[in-house]
């Protein structure tokens, strides 16, 4: 038998760790105007939202985050209600590790 080394490659495309929040928060598009959504999962790079709108793949938002007020982003993905945004400047560690205290999940480290 011959032995033979498999690697398993990294299919994820996110540049950075995500953490799972639930946050009720708002969001503005030109398209829509403002609108209710929550935010699933949040990173230094973007966030997971849940709508009730579809929102377009492209389409420009700006998502008020607690503490850190409005941030820019672009939608990169969606499906039906869901959505993954990419912020235009991401977070610094440091503002990401706010947001997460004031909702009582660790940070990252």
């Amino acid at each position: 038998m011959i032995p033979v080394e498999i690697t398993i490659p990294d299919l994820s495309r996110r540049k950075s760790k995500r953490s799972s929040v639930d946050i009720e928060t708002g969001m503005q598009t030109n398209g829509f105007g403002k609108m209710a959504c929550r935010v699933a999962d949040l990173s230094t790079d973007g966030a997971r939202l849940m709508s009730y709108s579809v929102l377009p793949v492209d389409t420009v938002i700006v998502l008020n985050l607690p503490i850190l007020g409005p941030v820019q982003a672009q939608i990169i993905w969606s499906k039906e209600f869901e959505a993954g945004c990419q912020f235009k400047t991401p977070l610094q560690q440091g503002e990401l590790d706010v947001v997460l205290r004031k909702y009582g999940l660790p940070t990252m480290i």
